[in-house]
């Protein structure tokens, strides 16, 4: 990258012009040291320590540790916990994180997972409600008012109305058990995605898992998205309960018919 400089007169005619190269590293540590103020990302280096302070110094982020200095408040895995200190999950390239939080990154694994593992698997079909068993009308039409069933029914959606086979019948009572519970409030949605997570990692290696060609990376996919969802399901149940959502809340037929 180079940053282009240029001297006018009084009546603001560029005079000359000079190029200064500005290269950094994927972490934001520069290469070149040149007296310019503009660092990573447009963000504003610290002067005395060469930091950055990500979201308007919520964090610190040393560019040559590669790594922020402090932990992240918003971890799921609480303070100090695992991956609290990684800036981007260890992909700066790919990936930005302006305010140094996680939960932004979280929320968009979450929903790749539901439009990766469950997306069309049938090219040109469109969205519909044609659903394929039994259990997954019971999942789409019961009156979704938790985080986890609504996810869930969701997904169904996505998946058994473009024709993608059906998930093995364990699977399916699994989500049709846990749905339930999750809507009647007997479990909260974060233990709802960690049982589903669990019973995916069980199902690894079955003959039931086998028979219908279930790969064991469809199965870390599937583990990784219930992970990712408990991570996020708390704040939204509880967010749920202060707004009253969670007791209007209509069933995700009626919201795909809208």
């Amino acid at each position: 990258m180079f940053i282009h400089i240029l001297a006018t007169d009084w009546a603001h005619s560029v005079m000359q012009a000079q190029s200064i190269p500005n290269a950094y590293t994927p972490y934001g540590s520069k290469v070149h040291r040149p007296g310019v103020r503009t660092g990573f990302s447009g963000q504003i280096p610290d002067p005395s320590t060469g930091h950055y302070h990500l979201g308007n110094g919520h964090r610190l982020l040393h560019p040559h540790l590669m790594r922020f200095i402090s932990p992240d408040p918003l971890s799921p895995f609480g303070e100090g916990g695992s991956n609290s200190y990684t800036y981007c999950a260890g992909d700066p390239i790919n990936k930005h994180d302006p305010t140094g939080g996680v939960t932004a990154f979280i929320k968009e694994m979450h929903q790749q997972f539901t439009t990766s593992f469950l997306r069309n698997t049938v090219p040109g079909a469109t969205p519909g409600r044609v659903l394929a068993t039994p259990e997954a009308q019971q999942i789409v039409n019961a009156p979704n008012k938790s985080f986890f069933g609504e996810r869930v029914a969701g997904a169904y959606i996505a998946k058994d109305s473009n024709g993608a086979p059906p998930l093995p019948q364990h699977l399916q009572t699994r989500y049709a058990e846990t749905v339930q519970q999750a809507n009647r409030g007997e479990i909260p949605s974060v233990v709802a995605h960690l049982e589903m997570a669990n019973t995916w990692l069980k199902f690894n290696g079955t003959p039931e898992a086998v028979a219908a060609k279930i790969t064991p990376g469809t199965i870390a996919t599937a583990v990784v998205g219930h992970l990712l969802g408990a991570a996020t399901a708390g704040g939204a149940d509880i967010a749920a309960l202060k707004t009253g959502r969670a007791l209007n809340l209509s069933s995700t037929v009626e919201k795909v018919r809208e």
